[in-house]
Order: structure tokens, then C-alpha cells, then sequence
């Protein structure tokens, strides 16, 4: 009996070991770059302020860093990320938040940035060749997003800086 219950436990952790490993190596894959349609998201002329500090295109990866304020928005946590857009294509990249109290203290004007740094890392292979301008894809929904609400407001929109960059 002991041998048999060993076998069944054995079949039994190699079928959700192999399916695991398959989601972690495959499917959740935080490097990729995903394509996007701007059409049914609205654009918007102007942001308070926003800095690009960083564009890194080597060994296969792209690296962007930066920040934005869209005031009275940057003092939420809101889903905020690079997008790069050919006029044909859009990708967004998997971009996260950063702590920037630097932002904060360059301002000096009582309202709190310290939310308002961006940083994002791809792979190139998911980019077409192509001149990119850098841009931001902006998402105060996020409640939303989770479940918590649904009111059916636009809450994306976009914003396209004048930096661009190169794929080769």
C-alpha cells in the first residue's frame, strides 16, 4: 500500500510541478512588449512636466527611466507606462514605479512627486525595426482594473513626448 500511495503522490507533484514551471518560464514573462490600440484612447496635449533620463538599447534589451507629473493625478497611485509608437504600431512596455523625492524637492511647491518615477525593461525581439517616439500611457482606473468598481469612464489616455528613439 505505501508504494502505491508513493506513486500516486509522485504523479500527483510532477503534474503541478511541470504546469508551474511552464507559467513561470513561458507565460509570465515581465520582458515582453505588448501592441496596443491608441484609437480608442484619447490623447492629451500637455502634461505639467515629465523627464526621460534614460533610453539603454543593448544586449537585446530596451531600458527607459523617467518621471511624470500630471498634476493633480501624480498624487494617486495610478498605472502609468512608456509607450513607444511608430504611427503604425504602439507597444507598451512593462514599466514600474519609482520613488522619486528628488522630484519632490526640485519643486518645492507643497505637493508630493515622490510617486511619480517610471522605469521599464524589454526585449527588443518583441519591437519591429523602427524610429519610436516615446510616449505615456496613463490609467487612473485601477480600482477598477482589480474589481472593486464599474462606472464605464474613459479613464486612459495618453501622452506622446517630442523624444524619440531608433530600433535597428
Amino acid at each position: 500500500m505505501k508504494v502505491e500511495n508513493r506513486k500516486i503522490i509522485s504523479t500527483l507533484g510532477i503534474s503541478i510541478t511541470f504546469p508551474l514551471l511552464f507559467i513561470i518560464a513561458f507565460l509570465y514573462d515581465n520582458e515582453k512588449i505588448g501592441k496596443i490600440d491608441l484609437n480608442e484612447i484619447p490623447e492629451i496635449s500637455n502634461v505639467t512636466e515629465y523627464g526621460i533620463e534614460n533610453v539603454d538599447l543593448s544586449d537585446g534589451n530596451i531600458c527607459l527611466s523617467g518621471w511624470l507629473i500630471e498634476t493633480p493625478n501624480t498624487m494617486l497611485r495610478v498605472d502609468r507606462s512608456f509607450i513607444l509608437t511608430d504611427g503604425n504600431n504602439t507597444y507598451k512596455l512593462n514599466t514600474i514605479m519609482q520613488k522619486r523625492d528628488d522630484i519632490t524637492e526640485r519643486w518645492n511647491n507643497g505637493n508630493n512627486y515622490d510617486i511619480c518615477g517610471l522605469v521599464c525593461n524589454g526585449l527588443i525581439k518583441y519591437l519591429d525595426k523602427g524610429y519610436y517616439r516615446i510616449g505615456f500611457l496613463i490609467n487612473d482606473n485601477f480600482p477598477y482594473q482589480i474589481g472593486f468598481w464599474n462606472d464605464d469612464k474613459q479613464y486612459e489616455r495618453y501622452y506622446l513626448t517630442d523624444e524619440y528613439l531608433e530600433v535597428n
